[in-house]
């Protein structure tokens, strides 16, 4: 969950590219990009999308959500896994997925298809954009289907000294403890980059943090 350019999709790719390197065939419906601005930007952070596209072990296909009802689509992911063998889904993004609804509850499509996957020992990845880049109140989704989430990623923007900057930190996991802080983090050339605790910050969430006392402004946002 975060807001757009934050690196939501890139980050996606990167859980499907191991599951891929164990050999689980996985799927990527992408309602908001083509396939060639998909592989550019996943070579860019060293992801090699190419090769899994070519092995079959990953399959990446680019869905006009206003040529699908959500029927159609379920019945194409359905082959996907009942025929195909396929083990990871990833949806991206839910804005583009309810371009497909024409006036349905998403929230009854979403829980419904996400009920089946995992029925059927799929792991699903829901790609959600939220509207702000940033506000004091968090927002995890604006569908109401944080409920299904075993585990709630938050990828959030945040300024600090005249500079945009990326975090990222886990909300929720339903099973096991989890790590609470919150992180700084990049897409580079050698792929996720995730710094050490923001510790010296407050109020990261809400985009405009406040240095603590007694930490250094050069500390905090340099801090990897």
């Amino acid at each position: 969950s975060g807001p757009t350019g934050v690196g939501k999709t890139t980050l996606g790719a990167h859980y499907m590219k191991e599951a891929a390197g164990r050999g689980d065939r996985s799927v990527i419906y992408s309602f908001d990009e083509h396939q060639h601005t998909f592989v550019r930007r996943c070579t860019q952070v060293g992801l090699p999308i190419r090769e899994m596209l070519d092995s079959g072990h990953l399959m990446f296909e680019a869905v006009e959500p206003l040529a699908y009802d959500p029927d159609r689509f379920a019945l194409k992911v359905r082959h996907e896994v009942e025929t195909l063998g396929a083990r990871v889904v990833m949806l991206d993004s839910l804005s583009g997925y309810q371009q497909s609804m024409r006036g349905e509850s998403l929230q009854a499509r979403v829980h419904a298809l996400c009920r089946y996957l995992v029925n059927m020992g799929v792991t699903v990845l829901l790609v959600n954009e939220v509207n702000t880049i940033a506000s004091p109140e968090l927002q995890v989704s604006q569908y109401g289907i944080s409920y299904l989430a075993d585990a709630i990623l938050l990828l959030r923007y945040m300024e600090l000294e005249g500079e945009l900057r990326k975090t990222v930190g886990m909300l929720k996991k339903r099973t096991g403890n989890f790590e609470k802080t919150l992180r700084e983090f990049a897409m580079t050339g050698r792929g996720v980059q995730v710094g050490r605790p923001l510790s010296g910050l407050r109020g990261v969430l809400s985009g405009v943090p406040e240095i603590l006392e007694g930490n250094r402004a050069h500390d905090v946002a340099r801090a990897r």
